[in-house]
């Protein structure tokens, strides 16, 4: 066997690597669909609060069912690292719509209100998932025992997905990420404040 098999084998058998895989497995088939719930739940929140229409939200790949949340119809498909909640005026749109008061590029929306929808998926996962990580450190120290390395290596797996998610800035199919919306929304927050400041 070569060296590389050997030692994939080794680190296969090592307790602390086994537990590190088997925290990446649990994360990837049964945490990332809440993460995503969750994420998507965040922005969706706040569009309904600015009073953005919201055509979908879509949490996974595909569309096998679906329900409503406050009119908004809510996908489900395999889950996956991919999650989205579309608006009127968002990505292709964004020109056509941008006289429409109800949609998501409207010329005279505040650019805050977008850099708070953007930031808004990451923000609320993360919060739960600390809250959630706070209850599991103090249940392990009620009973007395000491949390497994597999506990951490979910909630690491949750936070690097999230954070690059606000990290890398790029477009997919034509529609932005959390991290795109942000920095053009801090770009257009300047411009407006320039363009709307008081002169003496």
């Amino acid at each position: 066997m070569s060296s590389f098999g050997e030692r994939l084998l080794a680190i296969l058998a090592d307790h602390q690597y086994r537990q590190i895989l088997e925290g990446f497995l649990i994360y990837l088939f049964l945490i990332t669909p809440l993460e995503l719930f969750i994420h998507e739940m965040g922005h969706l929140y706040f569009q309904l609060k600015y009073g953005i229409a919201t055509r979908y939200v879509s949490i996974g790949l595909g569309r096998y069912f679906s329900f409503k949340i406050r009119g908004v119809i809510i996908f489900i498909g395999i889950p996956y690292l991919y999650g989205s909640s579309m608006c009127v005026g968002e990505g292709p749109e964004w020109d056509r719509e941008s006289n429409n008061p109800r949609s998501f590029s409207y010329t005279g929306r505040h650019p805050r209100e977008r850099f708070v929808i953007a930031v808004a998926g990451v923000g609320l996962t993360v919060a739960v998932s600390i809250i959630a990580l706070a209850g599991l450190t103090s249940l392990f120290w009620l009973i007395g025992a000491e949390m497994k390395i597999v506990a951490y290596t979910v909630f690491a797996c949750l936070w690097i997905n999230e954070a690059s998610a606000l990290l890398l800035p790029y477009k997919l199919f034509g529609i932005p990420t959390d991290s795109w919306q942000a920095i053009k929304a801090l770009h257009d927050w300047r411009n407006w404040n320039s363009k709307n400041k008081k002169t003496p």
